[in-house]
């Protein structure tokens, strides 16, 4: 059986820890080199307030979202809380206001969006506030929704049970993000602006093969080869000579 094939297999039917593979046989070790930077280099985190759902209403003075308010991409609902209850257990606004990514504590996949106004989230968010210019929010925020950084979480970080999952804020911090340009960033900013103009318009919109687009650019990007590219994504459309063919301008 091809090593692809076997490691994608095992990663499916049970638990790796990143221990499990060798400087030899594992890609993931690329993803420490020094093509890469993480979350803690480019950015501040800041978990939510600490307020619980009993706060909040269907009717209300500020808009405030809680981890399950969203899904990849989008806010598929909202709640409300009042001034006085945001007095009582407000943060710096820094974090609630402006360009952010806000990515979810709790759930079995990284699902994190992308925000540019005002809106108050609780604990089960985590707003990230970029500070290094060379990094757009959303070429950050399709690293962030990606098939690659799914599987580098689960390999490195997810516990043995599926109760409850969580990514801690030390995990966010350690999430490795590829150093490019911006001429690099920008053909996956340009697909992410697709797939949140589509889900704004319909949240059922079918944004699979744009996505797959997002996924395939990152793919080259984190400077995977093609076996690397089919143990994350078992399911990878391409040929290898149509992958290795595929070239981003720098």
């Amino acid at each position: 059986m091809p090593t692809a094939v076997f490691i994608a297999k095992k990663c499916r039917d049970s638990k790796w820890k990143l221990s499990d593979f060798s400087d030899d046989d594992s890609f993931l070790y690329k993803l420490k080199d020094n093509n890469v930077t993480t979350i803690k280099d480019i950015s501040q985190i800041m978990r939510g307030l600490e307020i619980g759902r009993n706060r909040t209403s269907n009717e209300g003075e500020i808009p405030f979202i809680t981890g399950s308010n969203i899904q990849k991409f989008y806010i598929k609902s909202q709640s409300y809380i009042s001034h006085r209850t945001l007095n009582a257990f407000g943060k710096d606004s820094y974090y609630f206001t402006g360009e952010r990514i806000l990515i979810r504590e709790t759930g079995s996949e990284l699902t994190s969006i992308y925000l540019d106004y005002e809106l108050y989230s609780n604990r089960s968010l985590y707003s990230i506030k970029i500070n290094n210019g060379s990094f757009d929010y959303k070429f950050v925020l399709a690293c962030l929704n990606s098939k690659i950084l799914q599987f580098y979480y689960e390999v490195k970080f997810k516990s043995d049970t599926n109760l409850f999952p969580k990514i801690r804020i030390g995990q966010v911090k350690e999430l490795p993000i590829p150093k490019v340009n911006n001429s690099q960033q920008q053909p996956v900013i340009a697909v992410v602006n697709q797939i949140i103009k589509a889900k704004a318009a319909d949240q059922q919109a079918d944004t699979l093969e744009l996505e797959s687009q997002m996924n395939l650019l990152l793919y080259k990007l984190y400077n995977l080869n093609y076996n690397e590219v089919k143990v994350v994504d078992s399911e990878f459309g391409l040929t290898e000579e149509e992958y290795v063919s595929l070239l981003i301008s720098e």
